[in-house]
């Protein structure tokens, strides 16, 4: 319980996870593009509208 009750931790948490959201999504879209689609993806466009 005092772990998730840390704040500290908790932030260093939701800041790893959305940094290695942005990274999956820049993965994610370099194959889109390299692929050859004229579908380009802004990572932090994608989380600032979900997390932010």
């Amino acid at each position: 319980m005092a772990f998730w009750g840390n704040s500290n931790t908790m932030n260093e948490i939701y800041h790893i996870a959305i940094d290695t959201s942005i990274q999956l999504i820049r993965n994610a879209a370099e194959v889109i593009n390299f692929a050859g689609n004229e579908i380009l993806v802004d990572p932090e466009d994608f989380l600032c509208h979900r997390f932010v």
